[in-house]
């Protein structure tokens, strides 16, 4: 299963009860992990070591760049990054910072949704 190699596995037998009771906390230590909040001062001191590892391409011959990131939900984990060209924010940058969140921050257990908004650019007068 490579699409939630995030969860644990664990055997158990119900039909000779083996194993059974190593289940419940396991279950609640994700259940514990899913509602994890990380305060957004802390996101960002970890998003920006992270982003400085990670080469962005250019979209319409300017450079694109990540700004910060927070999040917004629990039950799943959400968190939105702002960039400046959302189309310039390829799966795999996210699965990078994905893979840099559950390092640093655990999530054991549960999936975590990513997303990405362009930074509103202020309107000359």
């Amino acid at each position: 299963m490579w699409f939630c190699q995030y969860a644990p596995v664990i055997t158990i037998s119900g039909l000779v009860k083996r194993r059974i009771a190593k289940a419940y906390p396991v279950v609640d230590r994700i259940i514990s992990e899913r509602r994890k909040r990380v305060g957004t001062g802390e996101l960002n001191r970890f998003f920006g070591t992270l982003i400085a590892k990670m080469e962005l391409p250019l979209y319409k011959g300017k450079r694109a760049k990540l700004y910060y990131i927070t999040q917004v939900k629990e039950e799943p984990p959400a968190f939105v990054i702002f960039a400046n060209y959302k189309k310039a924010v390829k799966d795999y940058h996210i699965r990078f910072i994905e893979r840099g969140l559950r390092e640093a921050f655990g999530f054991e257990g549960t999936p975590l949704k990513i997303f990405i908004r362009e930074r509103k650019k202020e309107k000359a007068n």
